[in-house]
């Protein structure tokens, strides 16, 4: 069942990150000489129009196609997922998990759950949320009918029941990541599947209010929204801009109020501006590093080797000059906010010690393999040149194969390259979804024996006791340390551009934008 969760979702994580790529690494579909202007008169026309109305809007990296919130799994439909729906249990901005329209929760069991639902709360189409609901979305998610992404994280549910506001989730074996992954689950009215695509109904403070293709999307203020008035924001205007210098000069000039996803470039460069701040979470969720598939290269097989090739990759200046000093090196797979997670040992940037290693391993005169990029990704392919530089000087040949974005993907699904950079944002703060998504499907390709690390995997992700899914995450932290399927290099920084005239808008390390909270002046 377990391996089935990382087939299904191996697709997703590629998904995720490319989609943030294209859309930061293509040309814009507007002017950019004009879109200031443009968007400037009709800023003004939308914020003027009604001297009572208050709005923001904000930049996205590409446009919204499909509203469905169990089908996009693109970052930019985070600000509807999370602004339209609710979830049972969601988490605040330092990952802890707390309540959402679940009032509190019990684990009965390893395998039976309950939940207290909020009474009161109202859909934005008028019907009554309840028990139904909750049921319904999760039948929903799991039907294969409906090619939800989201039906790996109830593969364990055997049922849910329930009347009025109360709703009891029964597992066929334990799962400790089922809170984590509620956090990120919308829940949907009773009946109305069929039609998100187009018009997404849920329980958040904004509703949906109107789509131009390739212009705007506008959500509108929930009157009804069962927190009650929390924001003095009417309008939300989410404006698709594809380049990214188009996006940062809006927000500059104030035709444009928020830009959610910024370069480690554009944030140097927004320190300086006064009228903008930069919102940053307490840590980030995104992280990049290095996938290698060991039996590909038989150097690879032995730890010595590996340890010298990550002793010749300095963290610290990739954190510094590519990332401009943001973000965290990292020594574990798994981001600083998981569950389990622990420092791994430090292989400092060293090249008399991987020299050294390398010759005991039998490959002093030398050593050859291929990297493979996809293009357009501009700070992994710095990465691989500072890297390979430092692989140079200890008669090392790393080969970079930047290469188009279908056929490294064809690539990575076959694990027929060497190594490959990679950068992955993780949901939740679980490490089983880690160790599912990129660690599993890894381990089985390119472990030449990868038994240990598969049951390990099926382990952490099926044993409830806290304690020993601890010592199972130090385990797999310690073997990749020791085998270096992976080396992880930096938690690379995320952080939204806001107007100053903007307030109370919350990030947290998964990328989420909350704006239930926002006031403007």
């Amino acid at each position: 069942m377990k391996k089935l969760f990382g087939k299904l979702m191996l697709a997703s994580l590629i998904i995720m990150p490319l989609l943030l790529v294209v859309a930061c690494s293509s040309d814009s579909t507007l002017d950019s000489e004009n879109a200031d202007s443009e968007n400037e008169e009709e800023n003004n026309n939308e914020q003027t129009n009604n001297d009572e109305e208050k709005s923001i809007t904000v930049a996205i990296n590409s446009d919204i196609q499909n509203f469905n919130p169990y089908t996009n799994q693109t970052v930019d439909y985070f600000i509807i997922r999370y602004n339209l729906f609710d979830s049972l249990v969601k988490f605040d901005p330092t990952m802890n998990i707390v309540s959402n329209l679940a009032t509190d929760w019990n684990k009965v069991s390893d395998t039976e759950y309950t939940f207290t639902l909020e009474e009161n709360v109202e859909f934005q189409n008028g019907q009554s949320f309840s028990a139904a609901d909750v049921k319904y979305s999760i039948e929903m998610a799991q039907d294969e009918d409906n090619a939800s992404f989201f039906a790996p994280y109830f593969a364990d549910v055997e049922s849910v029941v329930g009347d009025g506001n109360n709703v009891t989730i029964h597992l066929s074996q334990p799962n400790p990541a089922l809170l984590s992954n509620l956090t990120s689950f919308p829940i949907i009215a009773d009946g109305t599947l069929d039609e998100l695509g187009s018009n997404p109904i849920g329980t958040g403070p904004f509703e949906f209010f109107s789509w131009s293709s390739g212009d705007k999307i506008e959500l509108k203020k929930f009157e009804n929204y069962w927190k009650g008035d929390t924001t003095n924001v009417d309008k939300v205007v989410l404006r698709p801009i594809v380049d990214s210098a188009v996006r940062l000069s809006n927000l500059i000039s104030g035709t444009i109020d928020v830009v959610n996803s910024l370069s480690p470039n554009q944030m140097a460069e927004l320190e300086s501006e006064e009228d903008i701040s930069l919102l940053q979470p307490v840590s980030s969720n995104q992280t990049a590093l290095v996938e290698v598939v060991l039996k590909n290269n038989e150097a690879f097989q032995d730890p010595r080797v590996m340890q010298a090739l990550t002793h010749a990759l300095d963290k610290e200046a990739v954190k510094n000059n590519v990332y401009q000093g943001y973000g965290k090196v990292l020594w574990s797979p798994f981001p600083s906010n998981n569950f389990g997670y622990k420092e791994g040992v430090e292989y400092s940037f060293d090249l008399d010690k991987a020299k050294n290693l390398l010759e005991e391993a039998g490959y002093g005169s030398g050593l050859s393999f291929s990297l493979i990029l996809p293009s357009g990704v501009s700070h992994l392919e710095q990465i691989a040149v500072m890297w390979q530089s430092n692989l140079n000087s200890i008669d090392v040949d790393m080969e970079i194969n930047t290469m188009e974005v279908n056929s490294w993907v064809d690539q990575y699904i076959e694990r027929s390259y060497e190594m490959t950079l990679n950068f992955y944002p993780q949901a939740g703060n679980d490490p089983s979804t880690y160790a599912n998504q990129i660690l599993l499907p890894l381990a089985q390709n390119s472990m030449v024996d990868p038994s240990q690390m598969v049951e390990l995997i099926e382990k952490g992700a099926s044993t409830a006791d806290e304690s020993t899914r601890e010592e199972i995450y130090s385990e797999i932290q310690d073997l990749v340390n020791e085998t270096g399927v992976i080396i992880p290099i930096v938690e690379m920084p995320i952080a939204a551009g806001v107007a100053n005239h903007v307030s109370g808008l919350e990030f947290d390390p998964t990328s989420v934008l909350y704006l239930d909270k926002v006031q403007v002046e």
